[in-house]
């Protein structure tokens, strides 16, 4: 019965064009190509059209007091690492206004050292770190994804231990080389290759 639903739909929407509110979609965050716009999720007045099941889209909440954001983040700013951090976190947008190319960072140390807990910080500028930290604990073709969506903000990748795989210093080294080169794999389709994902990103 999915055509009479579909023809239904197809009437319902034609007997109502100047009832049904207007509304326009993007398929990706970030800047609008040949536009000024930056969408948001969550602040924007587009709809968030993207295949993410909300893993992106609905981690860009806005929550807390701002104030007392901006109080901790003056603290947090004294400590040269995680203000080095914090910056980086802010400066991701501008890459496409100053053409510049995407670049990693790559932090180690020992255990409790404030890694983690300065990259939290940094992402909770844009909402909540949870759902926004992603970690090695998956495949190549899901962090491409991860990038692909999350264009033109900040990625945080952690746990490199947990990496899958038996080379895990090949697939490491895959994984910067993709997220540097704003550009995933080509790939074939039944008819011919599939749109590659391509993304601006500080990882």
């Amino acid at each position: 019965s999915a055509k009479f639903l579909v023809r239904y739909l197809e009437g319902l929407e034609s007997a109502n064009q100047n009832t049904i509110p207007l509304k326009y979609a993007v398929s990706k965050i970030g800047w609008r190509d040949n536009s000024n716009e930056f969408i948001i999720p969550n602040v924007s007045n587009y709809r968030i059209d993207m295949e993410d099941e909300g893993e992106v889209t609905e981690a860009f909440s806005v929550k807390g007091d701002f104030e007392k954001w901006k109080e901790t983040s003056r603290e947090i700013r004294k400590e040269p690492f995680a203000r080095f951090v914090l910056a980086t976190a802010f400066a991701t947008p501008l890459i496409k206004i100053f053409r510049n190319r995407n670049f990693m960072l790559y932090f180690w140390g020992t255990s409790g050292g404030g890694k983690t807990a300065s990259m939290v910080w940094a992402l909770s500028i844009w909402g909540s770190p949870a759902r926004l930290m992603k970690s090695f604990y998956g495949t190549q073709n899901g962090i491409e994804k991860a990038l692909a969506f999350s264009n033109d903000f900040p990625i945080v990748i952690n746990e490199k231990q947990v990496m899958n795989g038996k080379d895990k210093q090949d697939l490491f080294e895959q994984i910067v080389y993709m997220l540097e080169g704003g550009r995933g794999k080509l790939r074939a389709s039944k008819t011919g290759l599939k749109k590659t994902a391509l993304w601006r990103s500080i990882g």
